[in-house]
């Protein structure tokens, strides 16, 4: 499944599952040139049943992820006023 992320979704390359629930996924790393980057899921997706359903939960988890990201970065500049702070932390 991992090798057929990238030909599904532009820029995933893999998922990271859970330790202690091998079903559950936890983070998404992201690819573009050679370039990874690993993101932390705002909430698990379970890795279980018709995988046309939990794929489309991956997704939909996914943007929520990266709304949650922007947001926060937003939020950061507005009241710090540097986001380079908040890209080096």
């Amino acid at each position: 499944m991992q090798d057929d992320l990238e030909k599904l979704y532009d820029s995933i390359v893999e998922v990271i599952f859970d330790k202690q629930d091998k079903r559950a996924i936890t983070h998404f790393m992201g690819k573009k040139g050679g370039d990874k980057e690993i993101c932390t899921m705002t909430n698990k997706v379970k890795a279980e049943g018709n995988i046309e359903e939990w794929l489309y939960k991956l997704e939909q988890e996914m943007q929520n992820t990266m709304r949650d990201i922007s947001s926060i970065a937003c939020e950061y500049d507005s009241l710090h006023g540097d986001f380079a702070d908040l890209i080096n932390r």
